[in-house]
């Protein structure tokens, strides 16, 4: 029907129609009887210490510590001998405008930003992808070690996992491609290993220097209790204990809920729920599947039509724990206060 009609028919519509924002429903509506809107209260930013030992490292340390590291573990490309080089350059990573050794570049200063990016996530996050980094890098010294005992080795030169970068990451041309083999014998591994070694010496260091920050020293995790507490004891609209808890990581919300599980469990006797795009749900709620919509539908009743869909579960969740994967088209009006974990 829409390709039948005329132009003039869109120009009609947009002159007749009203954009109804709240501002002209306030000036043109009688809101005392439709209700008025709600009251959005200006966003609070809380900055707490990585954690309250004094021992600790500080934010500015580690940065310090992740902007020198090397990462050459993703460029091999670099290492290849100016002799051998030609060898490679027909492989499907060197179409168009972007070779190999981009490649591995930008994938290299992507994993420099997305270090930070997971450390101003959780401390949590943060030593679980530099773990997963430096066994990736102690895997590779290993293997030019045995390359050295045993003669010819191959190794995957696009060894890069797609959980190492975030969903907007993942969508360009440095992440997205099959792997590459290089053969050893073609590298100066002698040079490669150097700076390997020094990339795991340091991160070695790195965790060793967090390696206290456990959950009851996370102080971003301890402010967070905080706000829970304060929420739900003083809540901003009557009987209202309803809390998102938002974070573009599925390993930060599943440390979040591991944690604040029990403890509001336990203090406040009320339900906690996770859902993200890469993880089964999870929920204290029992004898409830904790499927996606089962989740949303208990943790926002009125606005989910909890009523009608599962009338016979009585208890609903109270904290929700969730990735982006909750953003898609999802009504939760229910809820009155959300926090941002990623961020300050």
């Amino acid at each position: 029907m829409l390709r039948t009609l005329d132009f003039d028919f869109f120009q009609l519509l947009d002159s007749v129609t009203i954009a109804r924002s709240r501002k002209h429903i306030e000036k043109y509506y009688n809101t005392a009887k439709i209700g008025k809107f709600p009251e959005r209260l200006k966003p609070i930013s809380v900055r707490p210490a990585l954690s309250d030992l004094s021992s600790v490292v500080s934010y500015k340390d580690i940065y310090e510590s992740v902007t020198s590291l090397n990462l050459s573990i993703y460029t091999p490309s670099l290492f290849i001998f100016d002799s051998k080089r030609e060898k490679y350059m027909g492989t499907s990573h060197n179409k168009g405008n972007m070779t190999q050794i981009g490649r591995e570049r930008g994938v290299r200063k992507l994993m420099s930003i997305n270090l930070l990016k997971r450390l101003e996530s959780s401390v949590n996050l943060f030593v679980l992808t530099l773990t997963r980094i430096k066994q990736l890098i102690d895997h590779t010294i290993n293997t030019i070690d045995n390359f050295k005992l045993n003669g010819l080795t191959k190794l995957d030169m696009y060894d890069v996992s797609e959980n190492d970068f975030d969903i907007d990451d993942t969508n360009n041309d440095f992440v997205v491609g099959k792997k590459v083999q290089i053969d050893l014998a073609d590298v100066d591994i002698k040079s490669w290993r150097k700076e390997l070694a020094a990339d795991s010496e340091n991160i070695e260091i790195l965790l060793f220097m967090l390696k206290e920050v456990t959950p009851e020293h996370d102080k971003k995790l301890q402010t967070l209790f905080e706000m829970i507490n304060n929420k739900i004891e003083n809540p901003i609209n009557p009987n209202n204990k309803k809390i998102i808890i938002f974070s573009a990581f599925a390993d930060t919300a599943m440390y979040l809920y591991d944690n604040i599980a029990p403890y509001v469990k336990k203090k406040f006797g009320l339900n906690t729920a996770v859902v993200s795009g890469t993880v089964e749900g999870k929920t204290t709620l029992k004898g409830v599947k904790a499927s996606l919509n089962n989740i949303l539908t208990l943790f926002s009743p009125i606005s989910k039509d909890k009523a009608v869909l599962m009338p016979n579960v009585k208890d609903e969740i109270d904290i929700l724990i969730a990735t982006d994967c909750i953003s898609e088209g999802q009504n939760l009006q229910d809820c009155d206060y959300l926090i941002n974990y990623d961020i300050h």
